[in-house]
């Protein structure tokens, strides 16, 4: 098979996690948004460096918008960062925003369940196990 598997703690549910529905080829094998590798709790830290090293996040912030001003850049960093959920369980309200915006160019997306797109259970393990908590040693920042 062409399926890349997950990595790290989550490692010994690889079978449940590729007899998934999520999982299917079909689903995460198509497409110019590909599932390439699995990395366990990647996502979460991003958040936590972008919240907690202003700098570092200046910079980010700068490379994907081109804005070289530091007042300006302070400003963005300070106005998103505080934005960005910690814990980033997915939300129905979310969901279907991206629904709304896809079904503008494909009206089968008005069809679409959107609680059938989230899978919320690696977030709660990454959540239960501390792991996230662990990302913010001295309390969250924002």
């Amino acid at each position: 098979s062409n399926v890349n598997l997950p990595t790290g703690r989550l490692q010994g549910e690889k079978q449940a996690f590729i007899n998934s529905p999520r999982w299917a080829k079909e689903w995460v094998g198509l497409g110019p948004y590909r599932m390439g590798e699995w990395v366990e709790g990647a996502y979460t830290e991003a958040i936590a460096l972008y919240k907690n090293n202003r700098d570092l996040a200046m910079k980010v912030t700068s490379k994907y918008t081109g804005i070289k001003d530091p007042a300006i850049l302070g400003s963005t960093v300070d106005f998103y960062a505080p934005k960005l959920a910690s814990v980033p369980y997915p939300t129905v309200g979310g969901m279907r925003f991206v629904l709304e915006q896809i079904a503008t160019r494909d009206p089968r997306a008005k069809n679409v369940n959107a609680e059938s797109f989230m899978d919320v259970r690696f977030v709660k393990q990454l959540e239960e196990s501390g792991f996230i908590k662990g990302l913010y040693p001295k309390g969250e920042k924002r």
